[in-house]
């Protein structure tokens, strides 16, 4: 009897005869699936750690990290490591990365790459981070104020020691962030202080207007001085003799400048020199006699040019003498300016007085500060007179290698000796963007640090430096770090090593070594 067999059954051996023998196809494998671990917008340190994921291996054969071809160069391993797994760390050395190619700071648009076992290769999107190398980074947040500077006493780098000025007090603070010693300051200590370094080896914090203290390396308190009838604006501290003092006589409500002098032991007024109708133009000196230098100009009012020169006094004990009231010659001022001070620098010795002139085109004026001669083409006194300074040049800064001349928007590097240009007068020396330049910085090693920083909707400078720019030779670049942040205080130790504090603490290479990883 036959059995009849489902209709569906007749139709699957049917479709099997057709087509012949089964078959399995092998699955499909895709690549790893890699992520980079976001990075920091900017790096200042030794070195970084990538963090890469890896996802659909079996078995991980190889990772490595690439800077890749947004940098305009081919792409370049950074790191390399056989094997690994899900996580992985990969850490990059400061030394690992190609400056010459690259510069200082380093844009570093990275890759993350992984290999399986299987031979699949699978690469991360970008991540990107401006490295800046670093000499090592002490992690805040440390024990700062309102501000830091850097100890001027140490024998040897790993003993730099930092003072802050935090609140009522000055603390001297070690690298493993433990307070050293403190001094009660008698006024609150804010941004506005300003730290003297005198060569009679003592420190002396200045409170404008205030008062100011006096304290030993050991941070033991020497003197303090505060007169309601005499608003301070700066010091000077000579190796000998007493404390030099420039205020405004009368108080703040006072017009009429003045020296005073103060014993450095007790605070006791010790010469008092009579009122000036001169205007401070630069910071006061101490020439090789002994006497105090005030710089500054006096001006009719309306007048296109100012009167330039500098007052000469006896300070010690019992004197307060006007020596000398050398007139350097009349400059001409740009009355449309806000800022109308030509300021006055000196060299070491004070020998030399440098002046820039408030116009533009610029120049800077080299003029004899020990001879009672005219600073004019046939006066005398007259070194040199530098050649047109395009872009409003404001200010001139002597240091004890390089003579900068600089304005909010540029600066040039000139010869101290003859004041000739270093700088091409076709292309001076910008900050970036809307920045604007604020102080020209002696790097002591031979080294110079250009300061810059930002301003608000009205013009008012806002906190911290927001690009530091490193010369180890006038006019010789080495790095330009342009910060995204809010920016940094910035110090130069002894050593002409840059140290810049925001939230962690970093002192930065020195000038030297950025030079050897840009041209090697």
């Amino acid at each position: 009897m036959a059995v009849r067999r489902p209709l569906w059954a007749s139709v699957a051996l049917l479709a099997a005869a057709a087509c012949g023998p089964t078959t399995t196809k092998p699955p499909v494998t895709l690549p790893p699936k890699v992520s980079l671990a976001p990075l920091p917008s900017e790096t200042v340190a030794t070195g970084f750690d990538a963090t890469v994921e890896v996802v659909g291996c079996a078995k991980v054969k190889r990772v490595w990290l690439t800077v890749g071809p947004a940098s305009g160069f081919d792409a370049v391993t950074l790191v390399d490591q056989d094997g690994g797994g899900t996580t992985n760390t990969l850490r990059v050395e400061a030394n690992y990365i190609d400056y010459q190619k690259l510069g200082v700071p380093a844009p570093l648009p990275l890759y993350a790459h992984a290999t399986c076992d299987s031979g699949k290769q699978g690469d991360s999107l970008e991540e990107s981070t401006l490295f800046m190398p670093a000499k090592e980074v002490l992690a805040g947040p440390l024990p700062f104020g309102a501000n830091f500077w850097v100890d001027r006493d140490w024998v040897h780098q790993a003993d730099a020691t930092l003072l802050t000025c935090n609140g009522a007090s000055f603390d001297k603070v070690a690298h493993d962030k433990t307070v050293k010693a403190s001094v009660s300051l008698p006024f609150q200590c804010g941004g506005d202080v300003d730290l003297t370094f005198g060569l009679d080896g003592n420190r002396y914090a200045l409170k404008p207007a205030v008062g100011v203290a006096g304290f030993t390396a050991a941070m033991q308190q020497t003197m303090y001085v505060s007169e309601p009838d005499f608003a301070m604006v700066q010091i000077v501290a000579p190796a000998t003799g007493p404390l030099v003092a420039l205020g405004v006589s009368g108080g703040t409500s006072g017009i009429l400048y003045q020296l005073r002098s103060y014993d450095t032991s007790t605070g006791n007024l010790v010469a008092m020199a009579p009122e000036s109708d001169q205007t401070p133009g630069g910071r006061l000196a101490v020439n090789r006699l002994g006497q105090t230098v005030f710089p500054g100009y006096k001006s009719a009012t309306g007048s296109d040019f100012v009167d330039v020169g500098i007052e000469l006094y006896d300070m010690a004990a019992g004197k307060g003498n006007l020596v000398a009231d050398r007139a350097f010659g009349q400059i001409k001022v740009d009355q449309l300016s806000v800022t109308r001070i030509p300021t006055i620098s000196f060299d070491e010795f004070a020998d030399v007085a440098y002046i820039a002139e408030i116009t533009d085109p610029s120049h800077v004026w080299a003029c004899s500060a020990v001879d009672d001669l005219l600073c004019t083409d046939g006066g005398g006194g007259k070194k040199w007179r530098s050649p047109d300074l395009v872009g409003g040049v404001t200010s001139v800064t002597r240091t004890k290698h390089a003579l900068v001349a600089y304005g909010p928007r540029v600066a040039y590097f000139l010869n101290p000796t003859t004041g000739a240009l270093i700088t091409s007068a076709d292309a001076p020396i910008q900050p970036k963007g809307s920045l604007l330049f604020v102080a020209v910085v002696d790097g002591a090693d031979g080294s110079t640090y250009l300061l810059a920083m930002g301003t608000d909707g009205e013009g008012n400078l806002l906190p911290g430096v927001k690009e530091t720019l490193i010369y180890d030779r006038p006019n010789e670049p080495v790095a330009d770090y342009l910060t995204g942040t809010d920016g940094f205080i910035v110090d130069v130790d002894k050593s002409g090593r840059a140290w810049l504090w925001g939230y962690a603490l970093t002192p930065l290479l020195m000038a030297a070594d950025y030079r050897a990883a840009i041209a090697r």
